[in-house]
């Protein structure tokens, strides 16, 4: 795909973000989204067939985006780094919103979307273990990986109660940053190790 393509591309499915978070996929039209990226409704489909097709590269931005931020825990651990690493979702304010309501509807593309983030908490913590930043002799995998998801996914759901109780907007950069240290708090010294150090020679 040549680069003005790859733009384009990329324009549409920000611009189906935005509006798959406000309104809904089933409430958004692709003449709606092609206004919002300034482009025709047929080269939504020249360039995603359908607008399943636009919401699975949506999910696909999202899963991506997702993925980036566990490879910092897998290299890093867990620690100041985390931090920082968490409060990378203030800069997607329309995908915490998309991934709440995505979530929130179900639907098999609800379902295909949690399916694929458990997916990466899992590997995430595979990761974590194979590189020494966690506790080896974790008896349920897989629920610790729900139980890391939904807690996530809870205060995105829960935003407005946490922000009327915290009075700062917990996807924030300061309401992150608080979630972070909370979390880190609860889990890191029980769970979590530190990072391996080099031994002096």
């Amino acid at each position: 795909m040549r680069s003005t393509d790859l733009k384009a591309a990329a324009r549409i499915r920000d611009a189906a973000l935005e509006r798959f978070a406000t309104h809904g996929v089933a409430g958004s039209s692709l003449r709606a989204i092609a206004a919002d990226a300034d482009v025709s409704p047929a080269l939504i489909v020249h360039h995603f067939g359908s607008k399943d097709g636009l919401r699975e590269a949506v999910d696909d931005f999202v899963v991506e985006f997702v993925a980036t931020v566990l490879d910092g825990f897998a290299e890093h651990g867990v620690g100041d780094d985390s931090v920082a690493l968490f409060t990378r979702f203030a800069e997607q304010p329309a995908m915490i919103e998309y991934v709440s309501r995505s979530i929130v509807e179900g639907g098999s593309a609800g379902e295909s979307l949690f399916d694929r983030l458990l997916e990466l908490t899992l590997t995430g913590l595979d990761d974590m273990q194979a590189n020494g930043l966690m506790r080896s002799d974790i008896d349920d995998r897989p629920m610790l990986a729900i139980y890391l998801l939904a807690a996530d996914l809870g205060v995105m759901l829960l935003r407005e109660h946490v922000k009327r109780h915290l009075g700062v907007d917990p996807m924030s950069p300061e309401g992150l940053q608080r979630w972070a240290r909370t979390g880190m708090d609860v889990l890191g010294s029980e769970l979590f190790t530190a990072p391996p150090t080099e031994e002096a020679p």
